[in-house]
């Protein structure tokens, strides 16, 4: 799958260790600002804090928790985040932060401005976001909307409250799941494949060559249908 780096950023002092053609999939996302190391987390975070009364949008993506079953406290843990602001995070109104293997930590670079009561966060399902976060070792404050609530508020006859209804409801636009995206059909014991489709593990995906493109873009898209 190409060949291994193995470069210590002068800033952060974070080796590469994922596959080239990993980085050179993950760099072709346009419109997206990659954050993967102390340099870059603060050259985001002096955007941010130019623009203190702009709500940014977040989403988290996560590794341990199934949150349609399973609740967040005390499991599951960050493996990315993804915002959508308006102002320009330095390629683009999207950003993509990587909490993962040799970026575990990364995130960490932020946690003053989230525990940031001036800085307002806008999210979805905020508590679940808010546990998995504190899971990560980040405080969660500033909230300025939680647009599941705040959709509820709005109608309380819809069927659903998931993003992919409001999505399609509100804004008419088309949120690709997880399943549909990343899904592949079970190979069965008869080495055929079944209708079912499987979805691996997050941290799986993001680790993937093939998909690590998409996994920013659907990432991203979390963030901006927020």
């Amino acid at each position: 799958a190409g060949t291994l780096r193995s470069v210590t950023r002068a800033t952060g002092r974070r080796e590469r260790r994922r596959p080239d053609e990993w980085y050179r999939m993950r760099d072709s996302v346009e419109g997206v600002t990659v954050v993967d190391d102390e340099e870059s987390a603060e050259k985001v975070l002096a955007v941010l804090y130019d623009h203190p009364g702009e709500p940014v949008a977040w989403d988290t993506e996560t590794q341990g928790v199934d949150p349609s079953v399973e609740s967040p406290v005390g499991k599951g843990r960050v493996i990315c985040a993804s915002a959508y602001g308006g102002m320009d995070f330095g390629t683009g109104h999207r950003l993509w932060v990587d909490n993962l293997d040799e970026c575990a930590g990364v995130l960490g670079y932020f946690a003053e401005y989230f525990r940031d009561d001036g800085m307002k966060k806008v999210w979805h399902n905020y508590s679940f976001d808010k546990h998995v976060m504190k899971n990560t070792g980040i405080e969660c404050r500033g909230l300025d909307g939680d647009t599941m609530h705040m959709a509820r508020l709005e109608d309380t006859s819809r069927q659903s409250y998931s993003l992919e209804a409001l999505a399609r409801d509100m804004l008419h636009n088309t949120k690709v799941t997880m399943k549909e995206r990343f899904g592949a059909p079970r190979v069965l014991k008869n080495n055929t494949l079944s209708k079912d489709l499987v979805v691996p593990p997050p941290e799986e995906i993001q680790r993937s060559v093939e998909h690590i493109k998409q996994w920013i873009e659907y990432a991203c898209d979390d963030a901006e249908f927020t």
